[in-house]
């Protein structure tokens, strides 16, 4: 079989279909491992040819075909990692740690029908490193939204509410993002002050 004529291009429809077939995140690859079957995606959806992974993984044991697939996908491997940059923690880290817990397929659906992007743009011609910030902009942007609509909702009700039971906008409606928040923000407070506290009493038994 001359393939010569066949692509093997990286879409994030490629992604998710991997992501069906091994049942893991896209984030979780392993080089070692996963290579195979993202080659089989990337060439199945890259082409219109109806082809068994089984079949393919039979096809790749020809030394001929087996290199030129590799040096198609090193190839773009080698435009990916242009993109690719050091995480750095930053005040939106834990956006970051949530897109983090999504796979790819989450966040293309979810940039689809949640957010209205164009579906054949996020699975044919979006970069992979564009989907994540994609995804973090979108998601901001919508709990921005949520927020101001709160906002305005507790401005009307405050006359008929008891402020001291309800002191602000997310006494009102609490957002999981924000209880989340909230929860890590109180898990480190009280790791400080124990860390503070026995530092405390180490000086004290010094003087001591």
């Amino acid at each position: 079989m001359d393939f010569s004529g066949y692509e093997i291009k990286l879409t994030i429809k490629s992604i998710c279909m991997f992501e069906r077939l091994s049942g893991k995140s896209f984030f979780k690859f392993n080089v070692d491992e996963d290579i195979p079957m993202l080659l089989y995606c990337t060439f199945y959806t890259s082409n219109n040819v109806e082809l068994r992974f089984e079949a393919f993984m039979y096809m790749l044991e020809n030394e001929e075909i087996s290199k030129w697939a590799v040096e198609k996908y090193k190839d773009l491997l080698e435009v990916i990692d242009q993109f690719k940059k050091k995480e750095e923690e930053t005040e939106d880290g834990d956006a970051s740690k949530e897109a983090k817990d999504m796979n790819m397929t989450d966040m293309a659906t979810s940039l689809i029908v949640d957010y209205h992007v164009d579906a054949h743009y996020v699975m044919y011609e979006m970069g992979l490193w564009e989907i994540e910030p994609m995804y973090k902009a979108c998601d901001t942007m919508v709990k921005k939204r949520y927020e101001e609509e709160r906002l305005w909702t507790y401005i009307g009700v405050m006359p008929h509410i008891d402020s001291k039971k309800i002191k602000g906008p997310d006494d009102l409606i609490p957002f999981p993002w924000e209880t989340s928040k909230k929860d890590k923000m109180e898990k480190d407070l009280e790791k400080n002050t124990a860390a503070a506290v026995a530092f405390l009493g180490g000086q004290r038994n010094a003087k001591g």
